[in-house]
């Protein structure tokens, strides 16, 4: 026969609990009376442990279908809801001359060796100089530019998908080039605009990502203008400004954010462009009517306009 020192001495060693951790000596007690006294053939009943209801799981699930919901809706608003462009930025940063460089070379390898011809002035792609150089989010632009003696220029705005401290090649890239000119350069705080173009990105392996449009513009400012907003519809852009030239892209169209409505019909709708300038003595000027370069008109060069 089992005494009750025996016994107890087993069943401590069948306890599951561990043995570094605190234990329900009322509840142990209990369960041993329990055994000692009852039936053998009738089994002991343990009531199990009551189960703990994820509350805080579920209540993270919702706030974070919340927050993403909220992040989807957030999207069209600054970038006329085109995914390629999801972290484009209205302020511009300055592009590294590495990021600048390696744009470069790829655009120039699209435009191919020269540009011009046809009337028009032949020069070799590689006279065109970086004028400026910006970074908006994961997308890098360069303005490449040729100004002749009577000031007949050739203009190509490049663009192309290089995230920051990025060791690859730019992708995606995209560019229009633009000549014309022959006209006297601003005076004052004047804003003369210049080239505008519609870009169409297509993203991912053999364009069949996400793809975009974009808009781009450019133009000249007088000494006294140190900075330029654009007004895109909806959409506000800081331009880039250096040595009297400005440069701004866009994700949309230059009618706004988002392609033209049927409004004005899609081929006859006009350019809705508004400009603010800063002056070097931090004055801003609003709503500046834009120089008609064609009002003070030099000698065009033979077959240029």
């Amino acid at each position: 026969m089992t005494d009750h020192l025996t016994l107890d001495q087993r069943l401590r060693r069948l306890d599951a609990a561990p043995l570094d951790e605190a234990i329900d000596r009322d509840r142990q007690s209990r369960l041993l009376e329990q055994v000692l006294t009852a039936d053998p053939d009738v089994p002991v009943k343990v009531a199990p442990r009551p189960l703990r209801r994820p509350v805080r799981r579920v209540a993270w699930g919702v706030a974070t279908a919340m927050a993403l919901t909220a992040v989807a809706v957030a999207l069209p608003l600054t970038t006329g809801g085109q995914p390629a462009f999801a972290d484009w930025t209205e302020k511009p940063a300055v592009a590294s001359e590495q990021d600048a460089q390696a744009l470069r070379a790829a655009c120039l390898d699209q435009v191919g060796e020269t540009v011009g011809g046809d009337g028009a002035p032949r020069v070799a792609s590689e006279d065109l100089e970086t004028r400026l150089a910006d970074r908006r989010g994961a997308w890098v632009s360069v303005l490449l530019t040729w100004t002749g003696a009577d000031r007949y220029q050739f203009t190509v705005a490049c663009l192309g998908h290089l995230p920051p401290r990025s060791t690859d090649e730019p992708s995606d890239v995209t560019h229009a080039l633009m000549g014309g000119g022959g006209w006297a350069p601003p005076t004052g705080h004047e804003l003369a605009e210049g080239s505008m173009a519609e870009l169409s990105v297509s993203s991912g392996f053999l364009g069949l990502g996400e793809g975009g449009q974009a808009a781009t513009t450019t133009g000249d400012v007088g000494p006294g203008v140190v900075g330029v907003t654009v007004h895109a519809g909806s959409t506000t852009i800081e331009a880039s400004v250096k040595d009297g030239t400005y440069a701004a892209w866009w994700p949309g169209t230059l009618q706004g954010p988002t392609p033209p409505d049927s409004a004005k019909g899609a081929n006859g709708a006009e350019p809705i462009l508004r400009y603010d300038v800063t002056l070097l003595d931090g004055t801003v000027l609003r709503d500046v009517a834009p120089t008609h370069p064609t009002e003070r008109l030099l000698d065009p060069p033979n077959g240029g306009g």
